[in-house]
């Protein structure tokens, strides 16, 4: 087994939004060797006097490197964030998730043996210890198995990111045209790389289990639904966004029907196709 000296280094990647920062230092394990953080602040207006005294201890931490810069959109925060890392390994993170104790000797031992991989998802469940979500028993991620990723769960290899100009899409994401799937649409060209996309089941970090991507009530998340298919399915999507309304009817309300989702993924699937069509 490599010791810790020799497995690759690993950098979290936190991104956070005006006043967000503030909870940062929460976040944060003890040094240790082969791990670092870069913060990515993003800003749209002056921080607060409480604020600016947390990002000025930040960068009082030889393990944290603090990116700030001007803008919106949480996907352009990530390009960010991804434009400056520095370590082999880059572990996605929410601002207001919390990892387990042995969360980077996992993923470092993980991913040290399966080297030919460009990234790989891990497990989160929440605070009270329950699954996040319903995992899968494979151990490879497929075209449907990506559509069920959460952001925090990836961990990406910089070098082969670099090689095959794989980025965040920034017109998916909170403050973005399409304010989720970010997370699926990266996943989709991670696996459309060729690459091994491997999934493993140790739990690395604690959310709890509210998510703003799932919420068939807003029309710009419906939007981003239709969106999203049109992007990783091209025109197969639009099979897919009629037999993903038709499943999740039941979901709909009175305000909110089928023919409401319908209309509105439409609206976005036909904005992102006319665009674009991946080969499929």
């Amino acid at each position: 087994m490599a010791t810790n000296s020799e497995l690759p280094s690993l950098q979290v990647l936190i991104c956070t939004y005006n006043e967000g920062i503030a909870g940062i230092p929460q976040l944060l394990l003890p040094a240790r060797r082969g791990v670092s953080y870069l913060v990515s602040h993003q800003y749209s207006e002056p921080l607060s006097i409480s604020a600016q005294h947390v990002a000025d201890a930040l960068e009082g931490r030889h393990d944290v490197t603090l990116v700030r810069h001007q803008g919106k959109g949480l996907s352009r925060n990530r390009n960010t964030a991804l434009e400056n890392a520095t370590a082999e390994l880059l572990l996605i993170a929410d601002d207001d998730a919390h990892f387990s104790d042995n969360a980077f000797d996992d993923i470092r031992r993980a991913m040290a043996g399966q080297p030919d991989a460009i990234a790989a998802t891990f497990r989160i469940s929440t605070p009270e210890g329950t699954p996040y979500k319903r995992y899968p028993e494979r151990t490879r991620h497929t075209r449907r198995s990506i559509f069920r990723i959460s952001s925090i769960e990836l961990v990406l290899r910089r070098e082969a990111l670099l090689a095959h100009g794989i980025r965040f899409d920034e017109r998916f994401g909170l403050n973005a045209r399409f304010p989720c799937c970010e997370e699926i649409v990266l996943s989709h060209d991670l696996l459309a790389s060729g690459c091994l996309f491997p999934m493993f089941p140790m739990v690395i970090a604690y959310h709890s289990a509210a998510s703003s991507g799932r919420n068939y009530q807003s029309v710009a998340s419906c939007r981003a639904r239709g969106a999203l298919l049109a992007r990783t399915l091209g025109w197969r999507g639009y099979l897919a966004m009629l037999l993903f309304g038709l499943r999740h009817r039941h979901e709909f309300t009175d305000d909110r029907t089928l023919f409401s989702f319908l209309k509105d993924a439409h609206s976005g699937f036909v904005e992102v196709f006319a665009h674009h069509e991946p080969d499929t």
